[in-house]
């Protein structure tokens, strides 16, 4: 028997959608949809959904682009901000807690190297 294929990506979906109703206005009094389904109505829903993906898809590139030149921005404050650290520490070397006062995050416990094994 054959089996219908649904894509799950709204544009593919919403062009099917679009094909049925052309179809169906083709057909016209004769087509079988007729007192089976409120076309009418489903075809404003789709319209509106398809008018919310293009918002969606528009907000998606604004994000991007904003995210770009926040990025942009942030890198060279990011890397003042770890100089600055890195100052800081070696100015209070013998009470790095005072970092914390900064409002840097000090992590004092001591690191555990992996033992290195022989690999034969």
């Amino acid at each position: 028997m054959a089996r219908l294929k649904f894509s799950q990506n709204f544009l593919v979906q919403y062009v099917l959608f679009m094909n049925i109703l052309k179809k169906h206005n083709a057909m016209g009094a004769n087509s079988p949809l007729i007192n089976n389904f409120d076309i009418a109505s489903m075809n404003v829903k789709a319209d509106t959904a398809n008018a919310s993906n293009a918002q969606k898809e528009e907000y998606e590139r604004l994000a991007e682009k904003e995210t770009e030149i926040r990025n942009n921005e942030w890198n060279e404050v990011n890397n003042m901000i770890r100089k600055i650290g890195q100052f800081l520490k070696a100015k209070y070397n013998k009470t790095p807690h005072e970092l914390g006062e900064w409002g840097f995050t000090v992590d004092d416990s001591t690191v555990v190297k992996p033992k290195k094994t022989d690999s034969k």
